[in-house]
């Protein structure tokens, strides 16, 4: 049994033995090759700004790497700047929308936001889930167990008082969905989300796909006729995943508790 406790400020991940691996929940966001991602997850200022600041560069050749040199020296010669939650609206539109974290700014390639995504002011389900993920996937109690899925051990969830009401729902949401709900063991229960036409979709298109697997695997075997008739629910099953991928890709930005209180 691993146990993980979660607080405002911290996430630690506990061994059979009492022995833990702790992360401080602290997100840094910059802007990297054209879009706005995680760069860092539970450093501190000085830390987020050495990573910053050691970050390769792509290397051009001829008079494309000259200019590029140049453009690199002024760059280093400007600070860092590093934000935190409501200091400029730009870094807190793509914090608060992660549908807005593709459309990044070169001119922000210097800066750098820091955010606690489990704190009262600035919770964020989808940045509390790239923190769940970076603690599960890199302590030494699960980082060997978390592929296959059936592989991964139960998880002992225990979450501080402090974490109560809609967060504490969103936030085991992201971790049913990243670890699986059977294999969580919750100190307060929660009911699961409610369902959203994504979620309906992508359940929907999982049944096709594994139904037309087995009815062009069975037609396939029978030969003649029957093998284009296979083709065809073939396609269906291809279809099928085209269509699941599509809702996944909208699952990953919705908040069905809130959408549900509207």
């Amino acid at each position: 049994m691993v146990r993980l406790r979660v607080s405002r400020s911290v996430v630690s991940v506990e061994g059979p033995r009492g022995d833990r691996d702790t992360t401080r929940a602290t997100v840094a966001l910059a802007v990297e090759r054209g879009r706005v991602g995680i760069i860092s997850v539970g450093e501190d200022e000085s830390q987020v700004r050495a990573r910053l600041a050691a970050r390769p560069r792509l290397v051009a050749r001829g008079i494309a790497a000259q200019i590029l040199a140049a453009a690199a020296a002024r760059a280093e010669q400007r600070p860092l700047r590093v934000l935190s939650a409501g200091e400029d609206p730009w870094w807190d539109e793509k914090w608060r929308t992660p549908s807005a974290l593709g459309d990044a700014d070169s001119t922000r390639e210097r800066e750098a936001l820091l955010i606690e995504p489990l704190a009262e002011t600035s919770f964020s389900p989808f940045l509390a889930r790239g923190l769940l993920y970076y603690a599960l996937w890199t302590s030494r109690f699960t980082c060997d167990k978390t592929w296959p899925a059936f592989r991964r051990p139960s998880l002992e969830v225990e979450v501080n008082d402090d974490l109560r009401g809609l967060h504490y729902e969103e936030l085991v949401d992201q971790l049913r969905e990243i670890w699986g709900q059977r294999r969580l063991n919750l100190a307060r229960p929660v009911a699961p989300a409610p369902l959203t036409p994504a979620r309906k979709t992508y359940r929907g298109s999982r049944v096709v796909f594994w139904f037309a697997i087995a009815l062009a695997v069975v037609l396939s075997r029978q030969g003649g006729r029957a093998s284009s008739v296979a083709l065809v629910f073939a396609g269906a099953a291809a279809v099928a995943v085209i269509v699941s991928r599509v809702a996944a890709s909208r699952m990953q930005f919705e908040l069905p508790r809130r959408r549900a209180l509207r």
